[in-house]
């Protein structure tokens, strides 16, 4: 097909479904959307794009699209360190405040495991069924059939023990059935996160979001739409579990915790008794080589400048003492009105930049670290920052490129190597994630406040320390 075929017809489902495809699934993309207008016999584009006014056809084409190019690779129990989050946080909170049913929604939970496995946890912890609702959501009208005739694969439960299978399955010929009582905890259905959903969003109506692994798919606004979404739909103090690779897009309405490695967020305020996270263990950094070269092209001016200076001291100036003295306590309104009335510097620009970012500001926060870079070409916390920004609206490549540009500017930035490990991990560059994983671990100790509190995304260094850690130990089960 053509370039311009092509551009219709991601488009399309861009429009539809919200998300962009890699280029690698461009010609299954087309071939999908030829197949939908072929049967409504739609002679181009123009035409099919016109039959997508009418709400009704709207919906059963957007349906259609994500039975044939969603993803439905999942399994039992993956990410197990979530459900240690329900089982060690949630559960105790919820017992303790004597409240109705606990709710619980799974978002993009294609052929059921995940609620599934929600369902095992819940009642391994005390729980019944009358005491808890799972609702689990996928666009995939025949993941959700699937998932409701309880009928899994040998791979499905790759990580289910011996002891659970004998308890919740039965083996036959059409692989693993579910048991009726598991079955009987969730509740299914088919809903497009795309299109507004006022009936499943009803403001504080959940006690635990899980989101995992699904917003990667999704372009920026979709993903800012959902993320609105889901806080309105969490009461306070309610827990969101995102996968690693989309923790930024939590932002500062969230505050992050961690449970033995299992990394969540409360929707604030939280109450200082509810859903406290487990005591933090002090975590030694492995043993590691220098980190691998990544494959992306960096400026060959970059490539020859020196190290940045480190940053200035926590009291180099009033405004960022009193900018960080507001961030240390999560007031960032107080932060950035510090910021604004503060004199114009390049550590002011940074500051703020790295705000406006962590809140979603994306536009505004590149443009300032796109000026701080033109003055000058070593700024490696403009490029970390610009690294960010490129991540949140899924330019994974160019994200790699200045992180690793933040990387080889400052030998002592831990969170750029951060960053550079989980997208290699997300690529299965296991050697590259555990190389920068281990760098950025024997860094973390050493960081000063300042760059924990802006550039830290709202964890501490022990709670990032963890993070790496969790995810070093990922990459060695996985090679």
């Amino acid at each position: 097909m053509s370039a311009i075929v092509s551009h219709d017809a991601v488009g399309i489902v861009t429009d539809l479904l919200g998300f962009r495809p890699e280029p690698t699934r461009i010609a299954e993309v087309e071939g999908a959307v030829e197949e939908r207008m072929k049967r409504r016999s739609a002679r181009d584009f123009g035409v099919y794009r016109a039959l997508l006014d009418d709400p009704l056809a709207r919906a059963v084409e957007a349906r259609a699209l994500a039975d044939r190019l969603t993803i439905n690779e999942t399994y039992f129990f993956r990410e197990y360190a979530h459900h240690r989050v329900l089982r060690d946080v949630v559960v105790p909170a919820h017992a303790k405040r004597r409240s109705a049913p606990l709710r619980i929604l799974s978002l993009g939970c294609s052929t059921g495991e995940e609620p599934y496995g929600l369902a095992m946890t819940l009642r391994e912890a005390g729980l019944r069924q009358e005491d808890a609702r799972i609702l689990a959501i996928d666009a995939s009208a025949n993941a959700i059939a699937k998932a409701e005739r309880g009928r899994f694969s040998e791979w499905s439960l790759r990580n289910v023990d011996q002891a659970r299978r004998e308890r919740y399955f039965v083996s036959g010929r059409e692989g693993f059935v579910l048991s009726d009582e598991i079955r009987s905890w969730v509740r299914f259905g088919v809903a497009n996160l795309v299109e507004r959903h006022p009936a499943l969003f009803e403001p504080e109506s959940f006690d635990v979001v899980f989101c995992r692994n699904i917003l990667i798919y999704f372009v920026p606004d979709v993903i800012a739409r959902i993320m609105d979404d889901i806080h309105a739909a969490l009461r306070p103090g309610g827990v969101l579990c995102l996968g690693h690779a989309e923790t930024p897009h939590a932002g500062r309405r969230f505050e992050p915790f961690d449970a033995n490695g299992g990394f969540y967020f409360c929707k604030r305020p939280v109450a200082p008794e509810q859903l406290a996270p487990p005591a933090v263990q002090r975590v030694e950094a492995p043993a590691t080589n220098s980190p691998c070269d990544v494959p992306v092209q960096v400026d060959a001016a970059l490539a020859r400048v020196r190290p940045s200076p480190a940053p200035p001291t926590l009291d180099a100036t009033a405004w960022l003492g009193d900018c960080l003295g507001a961030l240390r306590v999560d007031r960032i309104d107080e932060a950035t009105r510090i910021l604004e009335t503060a004199p114009e510097s390049a550590d002011r620009n940074i500051v703020y930049a790295a705000i406006l970012a962590n809140q979603g500001s994306v536009a505004e926060a590149r443009a300032t670290c796109e000026r701080l870079l033109h003055a000058s070409a070593s700024d490696a916390e403009a490029h970390y920052v610009l690294g960010l920004c490129d991540e949140l609206e899924q330019r994974t490549d160019t994200a790699r490129g200045h992180y690793a540009c933040a990387a080889a500017l400052d030998e002592d930035f831990a969170m750029p190597r951060l960053r550079l490990g989980m997208l290699a991990r997300r690529r299965r560059e296991h050697e590259a994630a555990r190389r920068w994983l281990g760098d950025a671990l024997r860094l973390f100790p050493y960081q000063t406040e300042r760059v924990l509190l802006v550039f830290g995304g709202g964890f501490p260094a022990d709670r990032l320390s963890r993070l790496c850690r969790t995810e070093f130990e990922a990459c060695k089960k996985s090679s």
